[in-house]
């Protein structure tokens, strides 16, 4: 996804996921200056792999990126977030990013 404006969505500005019953993670994306605002999550990933974040605006968004369900290999660079967002990057153990 590149240069989208994605506003006031109400769950997830961007969702990438694993289609039941497929065995495989979603993998190799690249998420590039896009604007995200006013959704409960700016980017949302579940056991996806392989996946750059770079130069988006994330604004207004109650999460900025939520990685989960063992979503790896995630790399963040420059994504800038406005301060009414709660919070710019939550994990759960599963997963790996590299900010």
């Amino acid at each position: 996804m590149i240069r989208n404006q994605i506003l006031k969505n109400g769950g997830a500005g961007i969702r990438l996921f694993r289609r039941q019953p497929v065995p495989d993670p979603s993998r190799d994306y690249l998420i590039l200056q896009n604007r995200i605002e006013g959704s409960r999550v700016g980017v949302l990933l579940n056991q996806t792999y392989d996946v750059t974040i770079t130069g988006n605006v994330l604004a207004d968004n109650g999460v900025g990126i939520k990685a989960e369900k063992g979503s790896t290999r995630v790399r963040l660079r420059a994504n800038p977030v406005s301060p009414g967002t709660a919070k710019f990057v939550e994990i759960d153990a599963d997963s790996k990013v590299e900010e």
